[in-house]
């Protein structure tokens, strides 16, 4: 008797892999397009609340500077409605008026001329420029650095363990003090040129020995690091009624540095304030951080001819 052998071809389990496969295939797609779009979403929050955040703080910002806020903190403020709600608060922190180093809020370019205030300003801000009250010392008033003996500048600063003397770019510093004559109530100036650098061959004054870098940690900016400093010594309030120092950087095309200003234990008068904001909008944080200072002069100033007499410029 022939047997004969059948084949028979099930194709039933072959299509179940294939369906399993293509449903693989399209979770993963769409899994990986719902983290896209999720990922979209979160980043345009993300973008929003930043955008939020900020705007606030440059409202603290422009709020402090409208009301003249003093040192301190203030109340956090909430603006915006509904779904657009962000607050601030702002730090307002007085430079100067104290014993401490003033050191100037932002990094100097080579020829950017800084000043620092020597007499109170703001009694002749809220006085009109008017004298002080008979009876009472001016140097309170007009001098308040008239217990200034010295001052020491310290510039120079970098991340560096040691800042080379001799390079091209090595940063000088030109000091300018601006004084009325005691004796005949004219304006005039003292400058003084101060550089590193032994090879430069300008005849500018050297700076002071020691061992450098010199570490302050008693700054209006707190710890600070400086390589090169000058003292100046100052004349009395009999002789001479300083206003303003002005510091300008030379030579350092190369990066920026910080400049401070030490009044030796006397009291440096107040230079302005530092504006700290902060905004905040769900999870973001944003802050702005600004320096307003009292006017100065501008940076023209360090390069037309200084008259400090009554009569006018001749040939």
């Amino acid at each position: 008797m022939n047997q004969q052998l059948k084949i028979v071809n099930n194709q039933s389990g072959q299509m179940v892999i294939l369906v399993l496969l293509v449903l693989v295939i399209a979770l993963t797609i769409g899994l990986s397009l719902i983290a896209r779009s999720t990922q979209n979403i979160r980043l345009s929050t993300n973008t929003e609340l930043s955008n939020r955040a900020y705007s606030a703080a440059e409202a603290g910002i422009e709020e402090s500077l409208r009301a003249g806020t003093t040192t301190g903190t203030s109340t956090p403020a909430t603006i915006g409605n509904g779904n657009n709600l962000a607050t601030y608060t702002t730090i307002s922190a007085t430079q100067g008026n104290s014993a401490q180093v003033f050191s100037y809020p932002n990094p100097v370019e080579v020829n950017e001329s800084i000043q620092a205030w020597l007499f109170n300003y703001d009694y002749f801000k809220n006085n009109s420029g008017a004298l002080p009250p008979n009876g009472e010392n001016p140097s309170s008033y007009f001098n308040e650095c008239a217990g200034c003996t010295n001052l020491t500048v310290y510039w120079g600063s970098g991340t560096s363990a040691t800042v080379p003397l001799n390079t091209a770019t090595t940063p000088a510093i030109e000091l300018s003090l601006i004084y009325i004559n005691s004796a005949t109530s004219l304006y005039d100036i003292e400058k003084f040129a101060i550089d590193p650098s032994s090879t430069r061959g300008n005849n500018f004054d050297s700076i002071d020995s020691g061992a450098a870098p010199y570490t302050l940690s008693n700054t209006t900016q707190g710890t600070k690091k400086f390589y090169y400093k000058k003292t100046i010594a100052l004349s009395p309030f009999s002789s001479k009624k300083y206003l303003l120092m002005r510091a300008k950087l030379l030579y350092n095309t190369d990066s920026k540095h910080e400049i401070a200003i030490d009044p030796n234990g006397s009291i440096l008068p107040s230079q302005g304030q530092v504006i700290e904001s902060q905004g905040s909008a769900g999870d973001i944080i944003r802050k702005i951080r600004v320096y307003q200072s009292y006017p100065s002069l501008p940076g023209l100033f360090d390069f037309v001819v200084f008259n400090g007499s009554s009569q006018p410029l001749s040939k």
